[in-house]
């Protein structure tokens, strides 16, 4: 066997032995992972079918499949089920803002009127999430590089309760934010004809906002709110910073089946308020691409399918976590593309998702529907699981 190979099969197994050896223990989620519309569509399974770049931070081992030269530029802008909820609420009921509106139907229907107050107090008592992840990436052959952030805003539009027949006409606009700025490098290292491995490393700087409020007198003024969110002043305490070292594997066995995984977290470190409870976490999957088994099929339509299986977290490192075992851990995704198009469609944590790819020349627009159990950053400087329904949109030139 090559010295080459055998030096990196000595390097994957020793790393598995450390983290099937490694007790399990309710641990935070590694540095967090942009999780792309494709992503999310496909019910997070991507270990194997990730696309340039993007393969950097989710698998190295997989850049080798995708060499060449390639610059990504993405914005994806995500929110959950409750804004849509709150957007019809508001529509139906618009002239029930209107405190005369109010206090006629208080004195001319009393349950209706009731019945307003207690649907709006019900939805002015939520947080609304609202992400924005922008994303920067080039690879070159089977290096990549990458900057990405995962900005999440918990927003919530608080009415003081309400006294029949007044209705107030004074609420405010919460908010919370936490954000995460990573910058990621990877190297895919060819061994073999079959045989593929990689290696990245991710930096992480996470800040926490206080509780940012603003009154409906400047709800206009969405500029002054803005500033108010970068103002770092309404920040909390120092960034805390960290860093991450990631092993990957893959086995092409043809160009219709690859078999592989990743080790994330295999080495970290930084702030003790930040890395207290990270351990290595391994995850592994296979891909089958069934086309592939038709050479010299003429498709006039379907262009490719990509199916694929990917498992969490296989020494159950998060413990506790993955309450309903195999099925928690299991994603399951698949892709077909069509002239233009990319349908999508996956299941993650027994929750299905969908989604939708637009491609012309350099421009790629994507959308995904899917019900994410994640875990998100909370003001205390910790992570919670939170199941909640997302809509993800994606602008960005790929080539």
């Amino acid at each position: 066997m090559h010295k080459r190979t055998r030096t990196a099969l000595l390097i994957s197994l020793s790393a598995a032995f450390i983290v099937l050896t490694a007790g399990p223990v309710l641990a935070q989620p590694p540095v967090p992972l942009r999780m792309s519309t494709r992503t999310q569509a496909m019910g997070g399974a991507n270990l194997l079918s990730a696309g340039p770049i993007e393969a950097g931070y989710f698998n190295p081992a997989a850049l080798t499949l995708n060499k060449g030269f390639h610059v990504n530029l993405a914005l994806q802008v995500a929110f959950n089920q409750d804004f849509g909820d709150l957007a019809e609420f508001i529509t139906d009921n618009a002239d029930l803002f209107d405190p005369v509106e109010f206090q006629n139907l208080y004195l001319s229907d009393p349950a209706a009127a009731e019945k307003f107050r207690t649907d709006l107090t019900d939805f002015t008592s939520r947080w609304y999430t609202l992400s924005v992840d922008p994303l920067m990436g080039v690879q070159l052959g089977a290096l990549s590089f990458s900057g990405y952030a995962v900005v999440r805003a918990d927003i919530r539009p608080y009415v003081p309760p309400i006294v029949p027949p007044a209705i107030p006409d004074a609420p405010v606009l919460q908010a919370r934010v936490a954000m995460d700025e990573v910058m990621n490098a990877a190297l895919g290292i060819q061994m073999g004809k079959m045989l593929h491995g990689g290696i990245g490393i991710r930096s992480l700087r996470r800040q926490y906002s206080s509780l940012i409020t603003m009154n409906s007198d400047d709800l206009g003024e969405m500029g002054d709110f803005t500033t108010d969110l970068v103002n770092e002043d309404n920040w909390l305490d120092d960034p805390l910073t960290g860093f991450q070292v990631d092993v990957g594997g893959m086995v092409t066995l043809s160009k219709a089946f690859a078999a592989g995984g990743v080790i994330r977290g295999l080495v970290s470190g930084g702030d003790d308020e930040l890395t207290n409870g990270w351990e290595p976490e391994l995850s592994g999957g296979i891909m089958f691409k069934p086309l592939e088994l038709l050479m010299g099929f003429p498709l006039i339509i379907i262009k490719d399918i990509t199916l694929e299986a990917n498992i969490q977290d296989l020494t159950n490192v998060r413990g506790e976590a993955y309450e309903d075992g195999l099925m928690d851990k299991l994603q399951l995704g698949a892709e077909v593309r069509i002239p233009f198009f990319q349908l999508r469609a996956g299941l993650n944590r027994g929750q299905l998702s969908a989604g939708l790819g637009f491609r012309f020349l350099i421009v790629d627009i994507s959308m995904a529907a899917s019900t994410i159990t994640d875990f998100e950053p909370l003001s205390t400087g910790v992570y919670g699981p939170v199941e909640k329904r997302y809509f993800s949109v994606a602008a960005a030139i790929r080539f």
